[in-house]
């Protein structure tokens, strides 16, 4: 961060805890409430749609997805627009 080269797999990981827990905060107690809700699903992905989910995904179909968006917008705040990826 801020210039730095950080090297090998423990400092990485250290670093990585360091920045990310500056940017999103120390934990907080969670609610009991909250984790009784977090069971109640209103629709369940049928064991199909599940195996979709952890399937290995092929170079053609993410260049099938990738050049499906238009080429001059951006999907998020950091301008990349999906040109940028296209061409790289």
């Amino acid at each position: 961060m801020h210039g730095q080269r950080i090297e090998g797999e423990e400092a990485v990981h250290k670093e990585a805890v360091r920045y990310f827990t500056i940017v999103l905060g120390a934990s907080q107690l969670v609610d009991a409430q909250g984790l009784h809700r977090l069971g109640q699903f209103d629709r369940v992905l049928d064991p199909s749609q599940q195996r979709d989910m952890v399937r290995n995904v092929t170079m053609e179909e993410v260049k099938s997805a990738m050049f499906s968006f238009h080429s001059h917008k951006a999907p998020g705040p950091d301008e990349y627009n999906a040109d940028f990826f296209k061409q790289n």
